[in-house]
């Protein structure tokens, strides 16, 4: 919210024009998802799933990204609202041992402004702020876990060195 307010102060100012965009994804099982994106695929029993998105490298400038992950401009706070709702509800959770509501998935939400002045091309200024959100690793033997959960347990340390690609500028 803060951010959207000093946008738009700054803008009623003259000064500058400012830009919020999002980008969301998880990684599970050595996956990487967009969670802003629509559920397009059809699973087995008919059941919509996220299409697999795929690490790059842009080896001239040794850059690893997420091809095809979307950026939703945030014009206002309700947008940036839904679309934080969108990404929450589509990440994967489970019960197990320890909590009722365990996060199966790594979680990174990437809030990047443009800052430009009237009449000149291009940003004047660019960030990027980036949140995370680790899954749990809970004890095997505490959490009870035993199937699909051990395996989705397993997974999530491997996970983690997807998930650095992903941060790596």
């Amino acid at each position: 919210r803060m951010l959207v307010d000093r946008a738009r102060a700054g803008e009623e100012a003259g000064a500058h024009r400012y830009s919020l965009s999002l980008q969301y994804v998880h990684v599970r099982e050595e996956r990487v998802y967009d969670l802003l994106a629509p559920t397009e695929q059809r699973g087995v029993h008919g059941e919509k799933k996220r299409a697999v998105l795929r690490l790059k490298e842009d080896a001239g400038k040794g850059k690893v990204f997420v091809e095809g992950l979307r950026e939703v401009e945030l014009p206002d706070i309700e947008s940036a609202k839904t679309a934080l709702e969108l990404g929450w509800q589509a990440r994967q959770s489970a019960s197990n041992g320890v909590n009722d509501d365990s996060s199966r998935s790594h979680a990174v939400l990437c809030i990047k402004l443009l800052c430009s002045k009237p009449g000149v091309p291009g940003p004047a200024a660019a960030t990027r702020l980036c949140v995370v959100d680790l899954a749990g690793a809970e004890r095997q033997k505490k959490g009870k876990t035993e199937g699909t959960r051990l395996n989705e347990a397993t997974s999530i340390n491997k996970d983690l060195m997807v998930l650095g690609h992903c941060l790596r500028d």
